[in-house]
This record gives C-alpha cells, sequence and structure tokens, in this order.
C-alpha cells in the first residue's frame, strides 16, 4: 500500500499532467508559475526520497552478498 504523504504527491504530479485542474484544491493558486514549479518540485522530491528509501531499504547487509 502506498503511504497517504506519496500518494497525494503522485496524484497531484498526474493531475497536472492531465491538465486537470478543476479537480485540484489548488486550483485558484495554479495560474502562478511559481507556485506551480513549487508544488511540482516538492511533489517530485517526495516520490525521490520514497524511491530512495526503498532502494536502500534492498541493499544487502553485507558485501558478500552483493558479489
Amino acid at each position: 500500500m502506498i503511504p497517504e504523504r506519496e500518494r497525494e504527491a503522485l496524484m497531484r504530479l498526474t493531475m497536472c499532467a492531465r491538465g486537470e485542474c478543476p479537480m485540484c484544491k489548488y486550483e485558484e493558486q495554479c495560474d502562478n508559475w511559481d507556485f506551480r514549479m513549487e508544488l511540482a518540485t516538492k511533489n517530485m522530491n517526495i516520490l525521490a526520497d520514497a524511491i530512495r528509501r526503498l532502494s536502500d531499504s534492498e541493499k544487502p547487509n553485507n558485501c558478500e552478498e552483493s558479489e
């Protein structure tokens, strides 16, 4: 199951990419380019951090396992 924070970030990015602004809670602020860039960057960082955590948790615990 996807945690709520990551689910929200993915949903926001998908809605922006599809131009589904009328469904977005940020519709009123969407005409501000700086706001859109800040929101997109925040959401991308949330997803990047989640991927990094997942990747780190799958690394072997010692060097012998990785060889």
